[in-house]
């Protein structure tokens, strides 16, 4: 009987995130450094500065603290914050 290796699925939570005007440097960043997983604009077709940087970024759930952390930290970024998945009803 061979044993194969089951990937489980990771838990992951949803951050809503604001840059600074021509910040797209820290979305390098995030992925390498601090273990985010996807980061997708909000409104990807937007021009408006207000609008285009905002941003969805998807994390493990066990690194939430440390992602929430390292982005208050961060002078690039204004905020970020739970974002509650959406559901359809």
């Amino acid at each position: 009987m061979s044993r194969e290796r089951v990937e489980v699925p990771t838990k992951l939570i949803s951050l809503k995130l604001k840059t600074i005007d021509g910040a797209d440097v820290i979305l390098t960043r995030l992925l390498h450094d601090i273990g985010v997983i996807k980061i997708s604009r909000l409104f990807p077709d937007e021009t408006d500065p207000e609008l285009a940087t905002l941003y969805t970024v998807a994390a493990e759930s066990s690194g939430s603290d440390l992602v929430l952390k390292k982005l208050a930290e961060d002078p690039d970024v204004e905020f970020a914050e739970f974002f509650p998945p959406r559901k359809l009803v």
